[in-house]
């Protein structure tokens, strides 16, 4: 082919038609640029497809995640508000006759105000997105927009459910273990049957463990009374907290994974 171009502008110098030989050259020209941009616009649908299929795997593992996070969510409400009805019970036992009874029912929800939940967000793709740059992958702005501020929301939830955690760990917990003693298998069968809890989401299976003996003499004095009310109705507060947040976050991801669904 090259040849041939050749052979045609030496045939036009050596007859010294140079008008015809100039527009042959432009011409010559104007097909190698419009080569080039041909080859450079396949080149760009090429890249385009692959991201196009790279935006739909990522947004089907956003789905996932999300799917996922919604069933922890669904455990977490669960046990919050197990604890939350608990320490309700706890206030609503002394409300009935002004004191604690030692009964094996109060001994149950006053061994329930140490209990507590761990959230954790399970956001593995959009950590790699954000890590990699490319988020920008996602070409739907609206949507990407919706799944950064769903992950940014979702990490102040966690944060504040985790300092509520701390909280009760520093104000409930010293004074649990001050006035009972919590046998160590119990406790490890509490353990075992919260996990349970946050992972089947079922509350039916949830057993606490009793307080040895919390004497009527101990509970009749009202310094002790008081202190177990008090943090029966910090937990009501920090559980009621947590669960309007968790539903909140439910709700919030049930829709972003409804709009991912449209987008695919």
């Amino acid at each position: 082919m090259v040849r041939f171009f050749r052979k045609i502008r030496q045939k036009l110098l050596e007859n010294g038609n140079l008008r015809k030989y100039f527009w042959y050259a432009l011409g010559e020209i104007l097909l190698v640029m419009v080569g080039i941009l041909l080859a450079l616009q396949v080149n760009n649908w090429n890249e385009e497809r692959k991201d196009a299929l790279t935006e739909t795997q990522y947004l089907k593992s956003l789905l996932q995640d999300l799917q996922t996070q919604v069933e922890a969510l669904n455990g977490n409400i669960a046990n919050e508000t197990i604890h939350f009805e608990r320490a309700v019970g706890l206030i609503n036992a002394y409300n009935w006759d002004g004191k604690l009874n030692s009964t094996e029912e109060n001994r149950e929800l006053m061994a329930s105000l140490w209990g507590r939940t761990t959230f954790v967000v399970h956001d593995p793709t959009f950590s790699e997105l954000i890590a990699t740059g490319n988020i920008q992958l996602i070409s739907n702005e609206i949507l990407r927009n919706q799944i950064i501020e769903y992950y940014q929301d979702f990490e102040r939830v966690e944060l504040i459910i985790q300092k509520n955690n701390d909280m009760k760990d520093q104000s409930i917990m010293p004074s649990v273990f001050k006035y009972v003693d919590i046998w160590p298998e119990a406790a490890l069968k509490l353990q075992e049957n919260s996990l349970r809890v946050q992972n089947s989401a079922r509350i039916d299976t949830i057993k606490y463990p009793s307080f040895l003996e919390f004497g009527e003499e101990i509970l009749n004095r009202e310094e002790v009374v008081f202190e177990i009310l008090n943090m029966a109705k910090f937990k009501t507060m920090t559980h009621s907290i947590a669960i309007n947040l968790l539903v909140d976050s439910k709700a919030e991801a049930q829709n972003l994974i409804k709009n991912i669904k449209a987008q695919l």
